[in-house]
């Protein structure tokens, strides 16, 4: 069984440009969010979660981020990513 590394949690604005630096030419890119919209009037995105595969030199490597978006300000840059089909 393939062994997939542990994904890492960025609750950083600069830690969030780089994650989206680093997923900029990946062949594949899965989103799932977390939000609060049970219990509230408008929506909250609680945590969104990125999983990626980056093929280079003809080998898969899988990249995952746990992100929290209520630790930062700002977490737009994320538009660029996901309209870049």
């Amino acid at each position: 069984m393939t062994r997939l590394p542990r994904p890492k949690f960025i609750n950083q604005a600069r830690a969030l440009d780089n994650v989206i630096e680093q997923l900029q030419d990946v062949s594949l890119l899965a989103i799932d969010t977390e939000s609060n919209s049970m219990f509230v009037y408008q929506e909250q995105v609680c945590l969104i979660q990125l999983s990626a595969r980056r093929e280079t030199n003809g080998k898969a490597h899988i990249l995952d981020f746990i992100i929290d978006p209520l630790a930062m300000d700002d977490v737009s840059a994320l538009g660029e990513l996901f309209a870049n089909p």
